[in-house]
């Protein structure tokens, strides 16, 4: 099976190369950006790493339940996540944030030895958790190829991890380090993480599925059930509540989480769908965990319980399985690698490498710096790969991940200080880290090292963290959690208490707790006083982003800020912000504020007035909403009124073709009558046969010119509300067979067939009999009328339905189209469709009968007809007792 692994996974690697220039073209486009939302929640779920796949099952299986506690943490922080995200996205575009190391560098005073200490600190707790992800991959091939042993006793050519490690570092300084800027958005990267973290959950599933299906066949499922289920696993509160708490923070400060959650979010709008979207994630992730890790013991007892998916899933569902099963789990571990390769290549060239050659000026330094990014994931790369061979052989999946979890947690105290206490300082943020992951080292790494070099972690004597554990009942990870964040939060709290900060440490807490007052604004107020040739902002500019991005970025600026360069030599404050803005992508807001002070003579703004430039900023804020919400009104009432405009010329028209119509209506008869009058009158010798036609003809004319007369009149009644009808007693079903009745004669007439079908007498109601009738003549003469010329038929069918009684009314003709269904009840219907074919009638038929059923509180509508043709329905309520019959005769009277 070793040919078939490497040959998936050679394929898989290739695919996601190709996705990722796929979503790089095409993720831009305008028709993409609906779906980044759902994007943006699926890079989020990067959390879920090989740790995810594999390790929750071992976990599950030593410890129960407990696994969970690594996911409701980040579930309970989406609770939070929209102000803390919507404030982070801000700070992102308005302060140059690329990195967790600049978000505190910023914030506590541009200050660069935070950013060495982050950058650094980073690298260091999130190392072992690169190195998992590498484990994994190493030895869930190892396991399905048969191997005798894992290769993980030292660096091998033949360690298939070796070189998924090399297409990693080639994947991410392709598509991750192809720009300058730190912060700006890849779209090649988060819509190939999007597909990744698609990807282990669709893989997870089926496997899944199909595992379960074979358990649920083997009686020993049931009794490893009952077993779980009559076991204790007693787990003491401070350890629980030290998972969720730093489970939590991780979510958010983990180096990839803040680069899939904040660095490559491209819209406010895309925080909203993660809120539901990844904890759903999570917990259809983690619905199979359970069967696998109670059948692991009964049908794997020699294998790890870290990699049981692979061995249950390699006897349940053979090579395919496994080879599916496998394949999910390098999607989850590339996926962690990539972003946090990146990430903390960033972050380390940002604040340690980069400082180092800014004060080149001779020659551009872009490409020197992408240069040393690139570098600086190598490094990382090849230090995971070391680690992984020579420290993390013998550690579980979980364990490694919770030893970062606890050092990223120590970010904590600063992260949230950064964002809500301006009284946050920089010298208790710096302490509070440092002794944090000093506490972090003594209780989590140092036995390690002590086992590594000497065998024996009690070197330490009674200050070992292990009994000291012991004496809390707790696990070291507990302890180690508690010491090192009570102690890192209670200097921090204290010491900024009592330490005075200076005024650009004051001027940024004060931007970045009122972040998100600002956030509609496009860049951040300036908050220093100064000017410099503009000549020299450019060649700085330039030197670091390059001749080509200098002068686009620049031109937009002048756009948009109506500023001509050629007459405007001098860079004021604005200008000059935005360009540290600008370098802050590209070198850290340590170095751009550095590079900055080289070129410009600035003076700091007090405290005051930044606070009066920030409501000052938040005046204008409030005014362009309000100016943007008028403007909507303003549009929508436009809109509005040139509908109704628009309604009104059409009503204007069909009221003057429908004057034409009855005018011809009207003058046709007239017309007829006069001829034959004059005739009449003319010719006294006319035959009595002639004479008797002729005088029949007038009276039949007459006859229609009171019908058209009539019904002009019916319909002006009952639109004005002036009609009334006489409720009485009626049979309808006596009343349909005497309307069909009167018809037969037409209906032979024309060769058409015409038949009542009512199978049950219908009980009477209360109606207006001479109405009905009106309508029932009405609707059975237009079927007559539109019926098949050959061999045409019409039927009525009747029946109570409920508390109504239906009637239908049938014919085998055209039929009614879909899209004029609503418009056949319009009196100006027939009037529309003059060039179609010359209307045989008035066209007031069918809107008498809809005026006349809806009096009666019921319901006309055109129906779909099976065997073709047009069926038109309606229905009138049963009214059974004299006082309905009174209670609504009285609502229509009034």
């Amino acid at each position: 099976m070793t040919l078939l692994l490497i040959v998936i996974a050679t394929a898989y690697l290739g695919f996601i190369f190709g996705a990722a220039w796929y979503f790089e073209k095409r993720l831009s486009n305008v028709g993409f950006r609906r779906w980044m939302p759902y994007i943006y929640a699926l890079a989020l779920a990067v959390y879920c790493t090989a740790w995810t796949f594999y390790g929750s099952i071992g976990r599950a299986a030593e410890s129960g339940f407990d696994f969970l506690l690594i996911y409701i943490g980040p579930t309970l922080v989406m609770f939070l996540w929209y102000p803390i995200a919507r404030k982070l996205y801000y700070l992102k575009v308005n302060q140059g944030i690329g990195s967790l190391a600049d978000l505190l560098s910023s914030r506590y005073g541009k200050d660069a030895a935070m950013g060495k200490l982050v950058a650094a600190l980073s690298l260091i707790g999130v190392l072992p958790y690169i190195s998992l992800q590498i484990k994994a991959i190493s030895e869930s091939f190892t396991i399905l190829s048969g191997s005798a042993s894992p290769i993980n006793t030292g660096f091998s050519l033949s360690d298939p991890a070796l070189y998924v490690s090399l297409i990693m570092f080639a994947f991410t300084i392709f598509f991750g380090t192809r720009y300058v800027q730190n912060n700006r958005p890849k779209a090649g990267l988060i819509g190939t993480i999007a597909f990744e973290s698609l990807f282990k959950l669709v893989a997870f599933l089926v496997v899944g599925l199909i595992g379960l299906n074979s358990f649920l066949r083997d009686d020993r499922f049931y009794s490893a059930l009952d077993r779980f289920t009559h076991q204790s696993f007693e787990m003491p509160t401070a350890d629980w509540a030290s998972i969720l708490l730093i489970s939590a923070f991780s979510f958010m400060l983990l180096p990839r989480q803040f680069q899939m959650g904040v660095v490559e979010n491209t819209s406010e709008r895309n925080i909203s769908k993660a809120l539901w979207l990844v904890p759903l994630y999570m917990l259809i992730l983690n619905l199979l965990v359970l069967p696998f890790a109670l059948m692991g013991p009964e049908l794997a007892p020699g294998a790890k319980a870290d990699f049981y998916l692979l061995s249950l899933s390699l006897q349940s569902g053979g090579p395919a399985t496994a080879a599916l099963a496998f394949l999910g789990g390098l999607s989850a571990a590339t996926s962690m690698i990539i972003v946090s390769t990146l990430a903390l290549g960033n972050m380390f060239s940002t604040h340690v490498l980069v400082p180092q050659i800014v004060w080149n000026k001779d020659k551009p330094l872009d490409r020197r710096i992408i240069g040393l990014r690139r570098w600086a994931i190598f490094g990382i790369l090849i230090l995971a790969y070391f680690y992984y061979h020579y420290i993390a052989v013998k550690e579980s999946l979980v364990s490694i991940g919770m030893v970062s979890f606890v050092a990223i947690s120590q970010f904590a105290p600063a992260f949230f200080g950064a964002l809500f206490w301006k009284q946050a300082h920089r010298k208790a943020a710096f302490a509070g880290i440092a002794t944090g992951f000093a506490i972090w080292f003594y209780f989590l790494v140092l036995p390690e090292i002590l086992v590594l070099l000497s065998g024996d972690p009690q070197l330490l004597g009674w200050a070992s963290p292990q009994l000291i554990a012991d004496a809390m009942g707790v696990s070291v990870l507990s302890a180690a959690t508690i010491f090192s964040l009570l102690v890192n939060t209670s200097i921090f709290i204290a010491w900024s208490l009592n330490l005075e900060a200076t005024q650009e440490e004051e001027n940024q807490a004060t931007l970045f707790v009122k972040a998100s007052s600002l956030l509609s604004g496009n860049e951040a107020p300036e908050i220093y006083r100064g000017s410099a040739p503009f000549p020299d902002i450019k060649s700085l500019l330039i030197n670091f982003l390059g001749n080509q991005r200098t002068e686009k970025v620049l031109d937009r600026y002048a756009r948009l800020n109506n500023i001509d360069w050629s007459i405007s030599p001098t860079a004021d404050s604005r200008v000059i912000s935005y360009a540290e803005r600008l370098l802050s992508e590209a070198i850290g807001p340590a170095s751009a504020k550095i590079m900055i002070s080289s070129v410009v003579q600035r003076e700091e703004l007090s405290r005051s007035e930044v606070l009066g430039i920030l409501e000052e900023s938040q005046k204008v804020l409030r005014l362009n909403r309000e100016l943007s919400t008028r403007s909507e009104e303003l549009r929508k009432a436009t809109e509005d009124l040139r509908q109704a405009n628009y309604k009104l010329q059409e009503l204007t028209e069909l009221k003057d073709e429908f004057l034409y119509t009855v005018t011809h209506e009207l003058r046709t008869p007239l017309t007829a009558i006069r001829t034959q009058a004059e005739l009449v009158h003319d010719d006294p010798e006319m035959p009595e046969e002639d004479r008797q036609r002729f005088i029949g003809n007038m009276v039949q004319d007459c006859e229609r010119l009171t019908r058209l007369i009539s019904n002009v009149l019916d319909l002006e009644k009952f639109e004005s509300g002036s009609q009334k009808l006489s409720l009485s007693r009626v049979d309808l079903g006596q009343l349909i067979e005497d309307t069909v009745k009167q018809f037969q004669a037409l209906a032979a007439k024309k060769g058409h067939s015409l038949r009542c079908e009512i199978s049950a007498p219908l009980t009477a109601t209360y109606a207006d009999e001479d109405r009905i009738a009106q309508v029932l003549h009405n609707l059975i003469g237009n079927a007559l009328k539109h019926a098949r010329h050959d061999n045409g038929a019409v039927w009525v069918t009747a029946y109570r339905l409920d508390q109504d009684l239906k009637v239908n009314i049938h014919d085998n003709g055209n039929g009614i189209p879909l899209s004029d269904r609503e418009l056949v009840f319009d009196k100006f219907y027939q009037v529309r469709n003059q060039t179609r074919r010359k209307p045989s009638g008035s066209g007031l038929g069918l809107a008498i009968s809809k005026n006349i059923i809806q009096m009666h509180k019921g319901k006309i509508w055109i129906e779909d007809n099976p065997g073709g043709g047009a069926k038109i329905s309606f229905t009138l309520p049963l009214y059974l007792q004299e006082a309905q019959m009174k209670n609504s005769k009285s609502h229509i009277d009034a």
